[in-house]
């Protein structure tokens, strides 16, 4: 995974249109059929595992806690 820096106005943009997409799915079904022909919205799953996981982000960032790993620096000196 990568620890790139997101800010956390792009984090409730991304948050957004994966709760759009959630709703959509919600309401209009995931999947429907007329006729011979079938659309398909999107992988349920799919779409709640990403929501869950920019809502996280969006909540992280708003508290500021930190992601990925910690650097430190150590000198060392002989004396």
């Amino acid at each position: 995974m990568s620890y790139e820096a997101i800010s956390l106005a792009e984090a409730q943009e991304l948050f957004s249109v994966w709760r759009e997409a959630y709703r959509a799915i919600a309401i209009g079904g995931q999947a429907y059929k007329m006729g011979t022909r079938q659309l398909t919205r999107a992988d349920l799953p799919e779409v709640k595992k990403q929501f869950d996981y920019w809502r996280n982000e969006v909540e992280r960032l708003t508290a500021g806690t930190r992601r990925g790993p910690r650097v430190k620096r150590v000198v060392m000196r002989d004396l």
